[in-house]
């Protein structure tokens, strides 16, 4: 008899903690881009020579891109100026912006998502990371010339960055937890319930390339966790 009521307590438990995950409530993506929307003349953008480009597409759907506009800077150094080349494009059949570098160029690009100037005004508290995702990173070495992926924020009075190095070819979930947001010097903590601007930059290698399929903010996979304490304290209990 106390065996089967250790079992009946140790069901119970787990069902509680079942009924906990499923009465959690769900936080909403943010979705900051899915490079499926684009102005029309803009893409694609070759580099051959060293010099800063910068591209403004807008208004575009907010929907797709957060704050309706998507301002571009890139550049590049090259072995072989007029020979060498960098290409980019936003693909909005595939949804995907392609990067690509021949062997003796290498640069970088970054997305600044600000409504043009005027501030998102985003609250991201309810969220807990940014998430880039990168398909296809290829390199000649990898190892030591690594794809460097940053993102900035600012609420217009401080600004914070955390990146990360994608060290091996193929596919990554880049996340960037809020936690590691280092502000810049002389700057405080960033209020995230206010976000004014929001930058993503991707770093490349030397004939690296990589193609990007969408940016968000997430939350944490609170359901998960629930989920493994509750299995913890069961398989403990048994």
């Amino acid at each position: 008899m106390r065996a089967w009521c250790s079992s009946c307590r140790n069901a119970a438990l787990l069902i509680a903690s079942i009924v906990v995950i499923g009465t959690t409530p769900a936080t909403a993506d943010i979705l900051i881009d899915d490079f499926s929307v684009a102005d029309g003349g803009t893409w694609p953008v070759t580099l051959t020579a060293a010099g800063v480009v910068n591209l403004l597409e807008g208004p575009l759907d907010p929907v797709h891109v957060q704050g309706g506009y998507r301002a571009t800077e890139t550049d590049g150094t090259f072995d072989l100026p007029g020979i060498d080349a960098i290409d980019m494009t936003v693909s909005t059949t595939q949804e995907l912006f392609n990067y690509a570098a021949s062997v003796g160029a290498d640069g970088f690009v970054s997305f600044l998502y600000d409504a043009n100037n005027a501030g998102l005004a985003l609250d991201v508290t309810g969220e807990n990371r940014f998430q880039i995702n990168v398909l296809d990173f290829d390199a000649a070495n990898p190892t030591t010339e690594a794809l460097v992926v940053r993102v900035t924020v600012s609420d217009g009075t401080n600004t914070a960055s955390a990146e990360t190095n994608i060290t091996t070819v193929g596919d990554h979930l880049v996340n960037l937890p809020f936690a590691a947001l280092v502000p810049e010097p002389g700057d405080g903590p960033v209020d995230l319930s206010s976000l004014d601007s929001i930058m993503l930059t991707a770093d490349a290698p030397t004939g690296g390339d990589f193609r990007l399929a969408d940016f968000q903010a997430t939350p944490e996979p609170a359901s998960l966790m629930l989920l493994g304490m509750g299995l913890l304290i069961w398989s403990r209990r048994r």
